[in-house]
Order: C-alpha cells, then sequence, then structure tokens
C-alpha cells in the first residue's frame, strides 16, 4: 500500500479520507475504523467529493458505487 496523507472530513460516517492521483486510489477511513481503498477514481471525481452543495457522504456514494475496492486489514 503506498504512503498517504489522511485528512479529516466533515461527514457523520467518515473520519478521513486521502488520494493518490498517480495510482487513481481512493482511502476511506470510516468513523468506525475501517479502511477501504477504492480504484480508478478519477481526479475530476475526487474532486467532486468536496463540493458544497452536496455532503462528503453522498457524493462519496455515488464516486465509490461501481467501483472495485479493497478492505485494508
Amino acid at each position: 500500500m503506498a504512503k498517504v496523507n489522511y485528512r479529516k472530513v466533515n461527514s457523520s460516517n467518515v473520519d478521513s479520507e486521502a488520494y493518490n492521483d498517480t495510482a487513481k486510489e481512493l482511502y476511506i477511513r470510516f468513523n468506525n475504523g475501517k479502511e477501504y481503498i477504492y480504484f480508478d477514481v478519477k481526479a475530476k471525481e475526487y474532486a467532486s467529493l468536496f463540493e458544497e452543495e452536496v455532503s462528503f457522504g453522498k457524493q462519496l456514494r455515488t464516486v465509490i458505487k461501481d467501483k472495485k475496492f479493497k478492505i485494508v486489514e
């Protein structure tokens, strides 16, 4: 796993996130402690997570719904 720097987010379910733009991987750490890596997340999709009109969690569901993922053990 690549070294990434997690950033806190304002969400009721998500604790923090990180993005590796070279690998197009989105790292999500949920409040329950589980961590996931989502693959093939384009930079534009990642940027959409921070649009003010939509909550982070709601937009996250839209971005990751068809993405392959891996649970970080």
